[in-house]
């Protein structure tokens, strides 16, 4: 488990990286289970076994006064990707901050220059998306997709 911290967060924040292989804490698993799954994919009756899902993922956290508020789930080819914020915590630069600091990681364990896919939901998510794609431009292709 390596342990980020993006200067984005508050000191009350914890921001922790889970690499692929590594089994993620069940509150995790149960944070993503309910604010993903169930609500922004809205997928409330799908029996799905998310651990072989999770472990075979990077899983970026972050945790404030002892709880899960953020879950970012990438594969490090960075071609797939979901990130969810607690609507308590949303706007809060929490997402942005994952989405950065996955981007740098992909970034890290690439030996030529990755590509990486971001599926923005929003209008606000795409212009994030484009300021992304400008920030790491010559040392990462972003591809938005629609």
């Amino acid at each position: 488990m390596v342990e980020l911290g993006p200067d984005i967060l508050n000191e009350a924040a914890q921001f922790t990286h889970y690499e692929s292989g590594v089994n993620v804490p069940i509150e995790v698993r149960e944070f993503y289970e309910t604010h993903w799954i169930k609500k922004e994919a809205g997928a409330d009756d799908l029996d799905i076994d998310l651990e072989p899902f999770l472990k075979s993922s990077e899983v970026m956290t972050i945790e404030e006064a002892g709880q899960t508020v953020a879950v970012r789930v990438f594969d490090i080819e960075g071609r797939q990707s979901t990130s969810v914020t607690h609507k308590n915590y949303r706007r809060k630069g929490y997402g942005r901050a994952m989405i950065n600091a996955s981007i740098e990681y992909i970034i890290s364990q690439s030996e030529t220059t990755p590509t990486i896919h971001l599926w923005p939901s929003t209008k606000k998510g795409r212009k994030r998306s484009a300021a992304a794609k400008a920030e790491f431009k010559g040392r990462a292709l972003i591809v938005i997709c629609k």
